[in-house]
């Protein structure tokens, strides 16, 4: 698991063309798996075939 989190920060960081220190680079792989299951968790397919809001009202209930 770690090797992949290491291929994938390091595309993420290459993509970005982003330099950074071997130590943030530590950080970010070992922060990796935990904001990607996140990032997933995000994702509802049931809504998939809804039309976006336009707007957003915070009093709306």
């Amino acid at each position: 698991m770690a090797s992949d989190a290491n291929a994938a920060v390091k595309m993420l960081l290459e993509t970005a063309n982003l330099t950074v220190s071997e130590e943030e680079f530590a950080i970010f792989t070992e922060s990796y798996p935990i904001l990607r299951s996140q990032a997933d968790g995000l994702y509802l397919p049931q809504l998939e075939h809804e039309a976006p809001a336009v707007s957003f009202d915070p009093a709306a209930e």
